[in-house]
């Protein structure tokens, strides 16, 4: 009998420096359309600015300030887009009660719309849209009823949907088929995470539903991805390792839009995570979150789950850059995974990083045929997998350009997919070759420093 194996890989690319010397982003967000990745920013100096790239990430436009011509301060800004059409919510805390402003441009972010007062008093706002309709989740004030307002034409006019019950501090709304989604965090003998939906685009609603157990360990900061039916919700919830209170991720998922939740799955290990950025898309799932297991500024680690969510590869360690790495943010299209973060040192520096998915099918009378999995331009240490089939000899060797042997990376009989860490080599190019079964697969790799934009 014919059989199929499968490798689901994700391979991530070089990381890159995108913000000018001049600015000190905050609280990066971003969306993309086909080719066209959107990014928006808080600037230190209480600005949003925007960037684009509209060849994948490959190279950036230069920023534009959306919020010249609002004198007031502006913080906290989202983004959302459908085809040309490029939404951005954002915090206006003038004087007196803050308000939530919204800008949009309709040539695909090339120009863009003065700001216009949408509400007030608001703050904390988020977006999603298709095609012109729009839904924006924002609190009134603190302490204060949380409300989602809808526009049917693009934005040019608002009506309230729906009005809340008071919830501290900011969550997301998602869409997916007919449904709205947002979790939120209140205060239940201690803060816990709970989550609220509507199947018909906003018109009615079902919540509070809690989703953090009840415990004595507070739940905050929600996270949400969705795709199609699938709703995850992650949350950090502070715990006890045995040296202190910290967090680690959760997560919780449903399969049928909301209507019904597995049991908690707790996603880290060391107590020493938060703030996750999640993506999903059809059966894959991507988490991205701060941890200072090994340094104590923090570092971006992450997990992808390749079957919706019901097993997940081991914690890796995805940023090797000095300095605290904060506020990551996911988005998506087709194979490509767009990751962003700021970098707290070296001034403060927003930094991007575009991983690819990776789905091979096989004949089984072809599974012997070699695989190397990697991406060609590296920063040590970097993760290079491979694949041998079970029970067969091979060696995997680091080559100069000359085809003089630099080391033996790894030797033995295959065992399936298996990784091997590149570190202490110098920058340069090489070749990678994976020799099995009378058989060599070469692949060019190029080692460069950190902080090189080649």
């Amino acid at each position: 009998m014919i059989e199929l194996f499968l490798i689901c890989e994700i391979i991530w690319g070089p990381e890159k420096c995108i913000s000018p010397d001049t600015m000190t982003p905050l609280h990066p967000k971003a969306c993309v359309w086909k080719d066209t990745i959107h990014l928006v920013f808080e600037r230190g100096e209480y600005e949003v600015i925007y960037l684009r790239s509209v060849d994948k990430g490959e190279t950036w436009d230069e920023p534009k300030n959306l919020t010249i011509n609002d004198p007031a301060g502006a913080i906290l800004p989202d983004i959302t887009v459908w085809g040309n059409k490029v939404h951005v919510v954002y915090n206006n805390f003038g004087s007196g009660a803050d308000s939530v402003m919204y800008v949009r441009s309709i040539d695909g972010g090339t120009t863009w719309e003065a700001p216009r007062k949408i509400l007030r008093p608001g703050h904390y706002c988020t977006i999603t849209c298709r095609h012109d309709t729009l839904y924006l989740k924002t609190n009134t004030y603190v302490d204060s009823p949380w409300v989602v307002i809808r526009s049917c034409d693009g934005g040019i006019t608002w009506q309230l949907l729906h009005s809340f019950d008071p919830s501290p501090g900011f969550s997301e709304i998602e869409m997916s088929l007919s449904y709205l989604h947002i979790p939120t965090h209140k205060y239940v003998y201690r803060t816990e995470v709970f989550y609220f939906y509507s199947p018909d685009l906003g018109n009615t609603w079902v919540g509070p539903i809690r989703i953090s157990p009840i415990d004595e360990w507070p739940s905050q900061c929600p996270s949400i991805s969705v795709s199609d039916t699938n709703v995850y919700i992650f949350w950090d919830e502070s715990m006890y390792c045995g040296f202190g209170q910290w967090y680690n991720v959760n997560l919780r998922k449903s399969h049928n839009s909301g209507h019904n939740f597995s049991e908690r799955i707790i996603l880290s290990n060391y107590c020493y995570s938060t703030h996750i950025a999640a993506y999903a898309k059809d059966s894959i799932v991507v988490v991205v979150y701060p941890d200072g297991r090994e340094n104590e500024d923090y570092d971006l680690w992450w997990r992808v789950s390749y079957d919706y969510g019901n097993t997940w590869t081991d914690e890796e360690r995805l940023i090797y850059l000095p300095g605290g790495a904060v506020s990551p943010e996911l988005c998506g299209w087709g194979n490509d995974i767009y990751l962003f973060w700021v970098q707290i040192a070296d001034s403060q520096k927003l930094y991007f990083k575009k991983g690819t998915y990776v789905d091979i099918k096989e004949n089984y009378k072809k599974i012997t045929d070699l695989k190397i999995i990697s991406s060609s331009i590296l920063f040590l240490p970097s993760n290079i997998k491979f694949f041998v089939f079970e029970g067969i000899k091979y060696s995997l060797n680091l080559i100069d350009l000359n085809g003089r042997k630099i080391k033996v990376l790894k030797e033995g009989m295959g065992k399936g997919l298996e990784s091997i860490y590149l570190e202490n080599i110098k920058e340069g190019n090489y070749f990678i070759t994976l020799e099995a079964d009378e058989k060599i697969l070469k692949k060019k790799i190029t080692i460069l420093k950190r902080g090189d934009k080649r």
